[in-house]
């Protein structure tokens, strides 16, 4: 189902925006290409973690594997401003450039420095508010240019500000909504498979019926003497 709805998000990309995007300032915005990479997302943490889905993607696990696909998106990622530039802003990047870190992904669930890497505390602290630290990097980018339009030019210094003060505000939606939220969901998943373990144990042993009462004999009266 997933992958239907990524082909039928994919199909959608020329209606909703165009495989370029141009001088457009909002076409990148509307388009249905964020979802399709979303879904991608979601069709990869499926594959890992039923057992047939990981047997598929185990190959690519192995170290030999591991050299192609790093050096692939390393080289992508490093001349993606320039690729997407001289492409008019093409699509097409943006779906290589997910392909590409799904795979990396699939490389990173392999023991080996990277894992152990994501493994350390600072890399376990961006990665537990990284999807708020996603949603965020855009409005962030627009609320620090305007403070400080001297890091309107894309520069080193620009990244890390909007970076940092982007991971501030992802730590705060972290800690008073996510996590309150998430612990919600689990009393409300306790709570119902604690009912349905109730009902499955009634309907299991239904109770003995209650037994009929006995009719209880009376004597009879004594008949008339004979005189």
């Amino acid at each position: 189902m997933v992958g239907t709805a990524m082909v039928v998000l994919l199909a959608l990309v020329p209606v909703t925006s165009g495989w370029t995007v141009g001088s457009s300032p909002v076409a990148l915005y509307t388009s249905t290409i964020h979802y399709f990479i979303l879904a991608g997302g979601c069709l990869l943490a499926i594959l890992l973690h039923y057992s047939r889905g990981y047997a598929a993607l185990k190959p690519l696990t192995h170290p030999l594997a591991a050299i192609p696909i790093v050096a692939a998106f390393a080289v992508l990622h490093t001349n993606f401003d320039t690729l997407w530039h001289e492409t008019n802003q093409n699509m097409l990047l943006l779906v290589g450039y997910a392909v590409l870190t799904m795979l990396l992904l699939i490389v990173l669930v392999s023991p080996g420095p990277l894992r152990r890497l994501l493994g350390t505390a600072p890399m376990r602290f961006v990665g537990e508010r990284s999807y708020s630290l996603y949603l965020l990097q855009g409005p962030v980018h627009f609320v620090v240019v305007q403070a400080v339009p001297g890091l309107a030019v894309n520069r080193t210094v620009t990244g890390v500000t909007v970076f940092l003060v982007a991971l501030a505000i992802a730590d705060l939606i972290h800690r008073w909504v996510e996590k309150p939220l998430i612990n919600a969901g689990k009393r409300v998943i306790a709570r119902k498979g604690a009912r349905r373990e109730e009902r499955e144990a009634v309907d299991s042993h239904p109770p003995n019926p209650a037994p009929s009462p006995r009719r209880r004999r009376f004597p009879s009266a004594p008949g008339p003497r004979s005189g």
